[in-house]
């Protein structure tokens, strides 16, 4: 039986069997002085408030949701117009024909308030708006106008200013409260509707997105012209 043969272990070479690997021992970790790590913390606290700063710069700001009740028509005095009042806001429509005082809580001793309104009166929206402007000045001489805008509510096109004013109640206490007006043109008929809301100066943010969707909820009945035929 013929034996196998291992092959011969390779040479060698001379000396080789003498060397040994050494042993890889990693080199001490560094020193570092704790004045990097100070500047190193001091870059990500003012990486993070830039990034913080520049969110709040320039992110949308997020509206709460606005709760309005049902639309409120005086259909018994034949309204001409309907709208939405802040959601538990009462309802005065005994006061004078086609003005209407929703209130809200007592704020401070102030009732906050919107008094929507119709006026019959030709010309167009600027001249009507400063007319109003006067007019609002002479009733009242602290009033202060504080900024004009365009605005278009349920499809008109109306003006959105704001004022301040000194205010006296019943019980001759002074409040300094800050008003937002809507001056609403009907395209088609001589009628401009007002939309006015008042509250504290020192509150009046808590109100503005209030005052804001109920006033955009205003819309114009449709009216039905009566055809009346002589008789044959």
């Amino acid at each position: 039986m013929n034996e196998i043969k291992q092959p011969a272990p390779a040479a060698v070479p001379p000396g080789a069997a003498a060397v040994r690997k050494k042993k890889w021992i990693p080199p001490p970790p560094s020193k570092v002085s704790p004045m990097v790590w100070i500047i190193v913390g001091a870059s990500v606290v003012l990486a993070v408030g830039l990034v913080v700063g520049l969110h709040y710069i320039f992110a949308p700001n997020v509206t709460h949701r606005v709760l309005l009740d049902d639309e409120f028509v005086d259909t018994a005095n034949e309204g001409i117009f309907g709208f939405r009042a802040p959601r538990h806001w009462q309802i005065d429509d005994r006061r004078q024909k086609d003005h209407y005082y929703v209130m809200g809580p007592k704020d401070n001793g102030f009732i906050p308030m919107m008094i929507f309104t119709s006026l019959a009166a030709p010309g167009k929206l600027p001249a009507f708006l400063d007319e109003t402007k006067k007019r609002t000045q002479v009733e009242e001489p602290t009033v202060k106008y504080v900024s004009e805008e365009d605005d278009c509510i349920d499809g008109c096109r109306a003006k959105r200013v704001e004022f301040e004013c000194d205010y006296r109640d019943d019980d001759n206490t002074p409040y300094h409260i800050h008003a937002l007006q809507f001056i609403v043109k009907d395209p088609s008929f001589p009628v401009f509707y007002k939309i006015t809301c008042y509250a504290p100066q020192n509150t009046y943010a808590n109100y503005t997105q209030q005052f804001e969707a109920s006033a955009h909820s205003f819309r114009r009945v449709e009216r039905k012209v009566e055809l009346k035929y002589l008789p044959k």
